[in-house]
């Protein structure tokens, strides 16, 4: 199997304009496949239109393309190893097939160039090297090896690369998840990490669920961090946020003339986020039909742009979100059953802040801390008098740790200075209404900590102790009916 393996470059787009140098190669050799390398997203539209040219115009031609997640193309400590990397994941998908390989050095960046040259010299990949002129006359690079005599070990060059992508790629992984710590040491917070461990060992698709503001988002960077895709994209997306008839464009992409204002073709969120994870927000908000495109995709790996008839092979780690009850949407007719069953392959439960009375200081002081920095203030230690503790671990907290940090941002703007923040330092907004009066509970987010034991032991004689009948009512699920009957000592 001949393959060609190519950078892509500027003079490379517009393939039905002009022919830049990939199409000039394509045009004198054939090959059996093509894999197009690319850092940057507007080089991911090159890559798609030169594969839907190809496609057209080369039967038997098949061609990919391979992202490579860098900041800066110019900088070889950072382009070298993920292009080190990419090779290794050709090398593995085409081990089988007795390839023959021929590398392009001519599209690109500079440095693109230098590290192809070293990749090959150096022994990673085996491949024939050429170049193209502006005449369209392909020639050999025939630089040798010995030209070079400060490379003397290729198995301990290689090593030493090995060794640098390992911990190039956990620090990578620390620095992506600066800001989205999971703070706290209580038994449920330590439960919650032992569960994002077990998930990020896998590539199954893991439905995180839990009340509004108690971090689902935070856990699933987490998980995408610690996972063996922690190199692709982290692509978050809120279903609730997009206008209904724009969610399958916003997801699968769409073709160009699709329908009225679609003038160019679009990426989808899926496809921006192949080899890495898509974070679907608020998935009990996804109308049907999206619904049912979507278990196609997670069933076949396979998506459809909107007005598109080519399937298109993706490699994603899904991930979803909701705070509803899925399974009363699901008798009500606003979730799909079996698109159910197949997120909900390992689930996450994120535990609400009210229960984590021993982590609420540390949580609060994390966020002052930060905020306090925006505003350039600095506060002696401790952070907290006693009485401000008393008065943040008193708090039901609504809003989980959503309210907790904003609570933290007002008390950061509103801070004097030079003191410890006492109960008065605390700014704690309640829900009130016209009148001044709490506001009605009509679930289990709105009730408080206090009414919490008593709505649910009313509610439970009320269904005669059904349970399924309880949770319909309280909008809530097993797992946290049954902790608030332990922890309020209900009995039959």
């Amino acid at each position: 199997m001949k393959i060609l393996l190519t950078s892509i470059g500027k003079s490379d787009s517009d393939p039905d304009k002009r022919f830049g140098p990939i199409l000039r190669i394509l045009i004198q050799r054939e090959f059996d496949k093509l894999y197009l390398f690319y850092d940057k997203e507007e080089f991911h539209r090159i890559a798609c239109q030169m594969l839907l040219y190809c496609r057209d115009e080369y039967d038997n031609l098949d061609v990919n393309y391979q992202p490579i997640i860098v900041d800066d193309p110019t900088d070889y400590n950072t382009i070298y190893p993920a292009m080190y990397s990419a090779i290794k994941s050709v090398l593995e998908e085409n081990e089988n097939e007795n390839p023959k390989y021929t590398i392009s050095l001519t599209s690109g960046t500079p440095t693109m160039h230098s590290c192809w040259f070293c990749l090959e010299r150096g022994g990673s990949i085996n491949a024939e090297l050429i170049q193209i002129s502006r005449d369209s006359v392909i020639s050999e690079v025939t630089l040798k090896l010995d030209d070079f005599p400060h490379i003397k070990d290729v198995d301990a060059v290689k090593a030493k690369l090995t060794q640098i992508s390992r911990e190039k790629k956990a620090i990578e992984s620390k620095l992506r998840l600066k800001g989205y710590e999971i703070l706290g040491d209580s038994n449920p917070i330590q439960e919650l990490r032992e569960h994002i461990q077990k998930g990020a060992s896998t590539n199954a698709i893991i439905l995180i669920t839990g009340e509004p503001g108690t971090g689902k988002e935070l856990v699933a960077r987490n998980i995408h961090s610690h996972s063996n895709r922690c190199e692709g994209r982290f692509v978050a997306i809120n279903c609730s946020a997009i206008v209904s008839t724009l969610i399958e464009s916003e997801l699968f992409g769409h073709e160009k003339g699709a329908f009225t204002g679609a003038l160019e073709m679009h990426i989808g969120k899926f496809e921006y986020a192949n080899h890495g994870t898509i974070f679907l927000d608020e998935i009990g908000n996804m109308p049907l039909e999206a619904q049912s495109k979507l278990l196609r995709v997670l069933e076949e790996k396979v998506l459809q742009r909107v007005g598109g008839n080519d399937d298109i092979e993706i490699n994603v780690r899904v991930i979803a979100a909701t705070n509803k009850n899925l399974q009363a949407e699901i008798k009500e007719k606003k979730f799909r059953s079996d698109l159910f069953d197949r997120l909900n392959v390992c689930n996450i439960e994120c535990p609400v802040l009210r229960y984590l009375q021993d982590d609420i200081p540390l949580i609060a002081e994390h966020y002052l801390n930060n905020f306090l920095e925006e505003n350039k203030k600095s506060i002696p230690s401790p952070i907290f008098e006693k009485s401000a503790i008393d008065k943040l671990k008193s708090h039901t907290w609504p809003g989980n740790v959503r309210e907790l940090r904003n609570t933290m941002e007002r008390s950061a703007i509103n801070y004097k200075g030079n003191k410890p923040l006492d109960e008065s330092d605390v700014y704690i907004l309640t829900k009130t209404d016209e009148i001044g009066t709490v506001k009605t509970a009509t679930s289990l987010e709105d009730i408080s900590e206090q009414a919490e034991c008593k709505a649910v032991l009313e509610s439970l004689n009320r269904h005669n102790w059904v349970k399924k009948n309880v949770i319909e009512e309280l909008k809530t699920n097993y797992v946290t009916l049954n902790k608030i009957i332990k922890r309020c000592n209900i009995n039959k």
